[in-house]
């Protein structure tokens, strides 16, 4: 016998009344959690509208970018830190181009 046999086996044992119980059970059950399910739905909508509103903070961002680069690749470092034959810090270079790149995707979301 299948699980689904089973299954149906069980309910068909049943009496009407406790099936009707289930079914009140399972209602009131529906009633509690679809204001709570509603609630996480808005709670995770306005979370989103939140990230969306983040604005990057300049001076911050390029420090973060200058840690990242150079413990991803120290030769990469190198070159945008100023090291490269211009002697040129390439970094608020980058980091405007990052803004860009952020602003950009904000508007495509």
């Amino acid at each position: 016998m299948t699980d689904r046999d089973e299954r149906i086996e069980t309910y068909y044992n049943w009496s009407a009344w406790d099936l009707a119980e289930k079914i009140v059970d399972l209602e009131d059950k529906a009633k509690w959690f679809g204001p709570l399910l509603d609630s996480l739905s808005k709670a995770n909508f306005d979370l989103m509208q939140q990230v969306k509103r983040i604005k990057l903070d300049p001076s911050r961002l390029e420090s973060a970018l200058r840690m990242y680069i150079a413990e991803l690749d120290y030769d990469v470092h190198k070159e945008l830190d100023g090291f490269n034959e211009e002697g040129i810090d390439m970094y608020p270079q980058e980091v405007d181009f990052f803004l860009r790149c952020w602003e950009t995707a904000e508007e495509e979301s």
